[in-house]
């Protein structure tokens, strides 16, 4: 892990400030992209069968909203 380390900063080191900019703005969304399939997969984990909703019952209750 170390080495990767290691070779991860001496590639940053090598990158102009404009591209910084653009390789934080793919990291960024990346991570924000595996932080909200961790949490999906987690919630598989909990999902029974009645926590689903028909079409037809979600638009029911959404017309009933205040």
């Amino acid at each position: 892990m170390n080495l990767l380390r290691i070779r991860m900063h001496h590639l940053i080191e090598q990158l102009a400030e404009e591209e910084l900019y653009g390789v934080w703005n793919i990291i960024e969304a990346s991570h924000y992209d595996f932080y909200m399939l961790k949490a999906i997969e987690e919630l598989k984990e909990f999902q029974q069968p009645w926590d689903m909703l028909t079409l037809e019952e979600a638009t029911k209750q959404l017309m009933f909203l205040p």
